[in-house]
């Protein structure tokens, strides 16, 4: 590491001392002061070290990153890590996950928590198996993980807003919420697992592979996440989802408004003419979006309300019901709007280069609609004003206020 940071010891710098404590541990019988010295020095530093960066885990790569200098990595470093092991201030990282359930392991990157081999305390001490075998293990800083996952707790507290239901999420919305505290995966897997053992949260995972992350509220029995919890959170994912496309709609409609000025700039009323007719389309199914996210919202506040868990099942369980009464009557679901309006864009589009086709040979304009034959009258009446106001504007500035006058200016110069 080239640029040092403040808070790495003074002796960091001096050559001689470092080169002292980068050297392997001398027998006990040559200098028994040696082992003690170098134990505490490296401990201490790197429990330091990874507490300011805030590292709740390391292997050799990570370990290199924060000590290497000019070219060295302390000989001494099994003996360190046997030291931290022993005292108990890290743990290997399969024993960590170790009594995690497995459904729990499959959803925490189970990629990166394979069960390395196992590096025992006489493997430490071995002196035929250094430095290589320290790349394949992993360690668990265990007094700043749980300094995390105090703050990841704390974090989530701070963002509820309703006691009620707030303290059901999904996993990846968490994540997001503490990216500066554990902005990895692997360091917010810890942390979830140290929350779980310290009975602070629940967790399952559904079958499409979602993780609900349920924290326990203050003196309350640890609590299993049931399909009332599992209901919120669909619902609010489902508000979410809503919203996404409330806006795109939006998006969509301003869009067509533009085609169609565009299209009248060029003379192309029949263009002009579908164009909003996509955006009524898209109207039209916005309308829906913004009414399903209306009631939805209802539903929920209706679960805000509620006292007790009791309170909350019935309100969801009655508005669960009565919208799929309302959806089910409409025919109307998210996955049959979506389709029915990119069926209708495209047959649409194939109308417009039809009629674009026939308006070469003669244009019949008796066939519009009263209101879309309103929209496109407006469109060009402001888009003569802006003219006429460009013309006036032009007319000021050359001290000329009267038209016919201009023109009669005009005659005369060029005769």
């Amino acid at each position: 590491m080239e640029n040092v940071p403040d808070f790495y010891p003074a002796c960091w710098s001096d050559d001689e001392r470092m080169g002292a404590l980068f050297a392997a541990i001398r027998p006990i019988a040559t200098n028994p002061a040696d082992a003690p010295s170098k134990l505490k020095f490296w401990t201490d530093l790197l429990l330091l070290v990874f507490e300011r960066k805030q590292i709740t885990f390391f292997n050799y790569s990570i370990f290199c990153e924060n000590f290497r200098r000019k070219g060295r990595i302390p000989e001494c470093l099994p003996n360190v890590i046997e030291e931290l092991l022993r005292t108990k201030k890290i743990q290997l990282w399969a024993d960590f996950h170790s009594d995690n359930p497995q459904g729990w392991l499959s959803w925490t990157f189970h990629t990166l928590v394979k069960k390395p081999t196992v590096w025992t305390v006489s493997t430490l001490w071995d002196t035929s198996s250094k430095m290589p075998n320290l790349q394949d293990e992993k360690y668990v800083v265990l007094d700043i993980l749980k300094k995390s996952a105090e703050d990841v707790s704390l974090r989530h507290r701070s963002c509820i807003s309703n006691d009620t239901i707030d303290h059901v999420l999904d996993a990846s919305v968490l994540k997001q919420q503490c990216s500066d505290i554990s902005p990895s995966d692997e360091s917010f897997c810890l942390v979830l697992t140290q929350l779980r053992k310290d009975r602070k949260i629940v967790v399952k995972e559904l079958p499409e592979k979602q993780m609900v992350v349920k924290f326990v509220k203050e003196n309350q029995k640890q609590l299993a996440v049931n399909d009332t919890d599992i209901g919120i959170l669909r619902l609010q994912s489902t508000i979410r989802t809503l919203e996404t496309s409330v806006s795109k709609l939006s998006q969509e409609m301003e869009k067509h408004l533009l085609e169609a000025k565009q299209y009248l700039s060029h003379g192309l009323k029949t263009s002009a003419k579908n164009a909003l007719r996509r955006k009524k389309e898209a109207e039209v199914a916005l309308e829906k979006r913004e009414a399903a996210r209306s009631n939805l919202h209802a539903l929920l506040h209706k679960l805000q309300d509620a006292k007790s868990d009791a309170m909350v099942y019935e309100a969801y369980k009655a508005g669960i019901a009565g919208m799929k009464q309302v959806f089910e009557e409409g025919g109307l679901t998210l996955e049959r709007v979506d389709i029915t309006v990119d069926e209708m864009n495209e047959v649409l589009d194939k109308h417009a280069d039809v009629q674009e086709a026939l308006s070469r040979v003669t244009v019949d304009t008796s066939s519009l609609d009263g209101d879309l034959e309103k929209e496109l009258d407006e469109l060009l009446s402001d888009e003569k004003e802006d003219s006429t106001d460009a013309l006036s504007t032009g007319l000021n500035s050359l001290g000329l206020k009267d038209i016919g006058k201009a023109l009669f200016i005009v005659s005369s110069t060029l005769k």
